[in-house]
């Protein structure tokens, strides 16, 4: 996991953070032979239509996130 916390100040000052779930070989051999973190992989790759998960691979993610969730309110 990567993540990094930042800051605000246009429309009110506040903090946030952004988490980048991680699996090995996500970032190709960039980097540091492929280790290191998600910012290092080539911006117009990471933004390409073919990184993009399908709306069923969403609505897999997002399912599978609640549950991990609600078995934190237990």
């Amino acid at each position: 996991m990567n993540y990094e916390c930042l800051g605000n100040g246009e429309g009110g000052a506040h903090i946030h953070w952004h988490l980048f779930p991680r699996r090995t070989g996500d970032i190709e051999n960039y980097g540091n032979n492929g280790k290191g973190p998600v910012w290092w992989y080539p911006r117009e790759k990471m933004y390409s239509d073919e990184n993009r998960p399908s709306n069923d691979a969403l609505e897999d993610m997002k399912a599978k996130l609640l549950c991990e969730l609600d078995k934190l309110l237990i």
